[in-house]
């Protein structure tokens, strides 16, 4: 037979558990939307250099790349950092 005290410390620590997963599931959403977003204004942000380059001086060197190459760099890290604690957050 178990003692109270023992039945009430597995009772709280159930429920810590369980709100720690709540916030760990709310982060991993949040850390989702983020990386959504973060996509978009990258997308929206060199079309917008990409129909600029097209209409005033598509004759000269496709000067946006430098934009797409940088920005991307800093997609791809963050895809990667989203990635790692999605697997992370699925570990027991």
């Amino acid at each position: 037979m178990t003692s109270p005290s023992v039945l009430s410390f597995i009772r709280r620590d159930s429920r810590r558990s369980s709100a720690r997963e709540g916030i760990m599931h709310k982060s991993q959403k949040a850390m989702r939307w983020g990386l959504w977003v973060h996509l978009f204004w990258y997308v929206v942000a060199n079309l917008a250099q990409v129909v600029v380059w097209a209409i005033f001086t598509p004759d000269q060197f496709f000067w946006p790349l430098w934009s797409i190459l940088g920005w991307g760099i800093g997609m791809v890290a963050h895809a990667w950092a989203f990635r790692s604690a999605s697997r992370s957050f699925a570990r027991p």
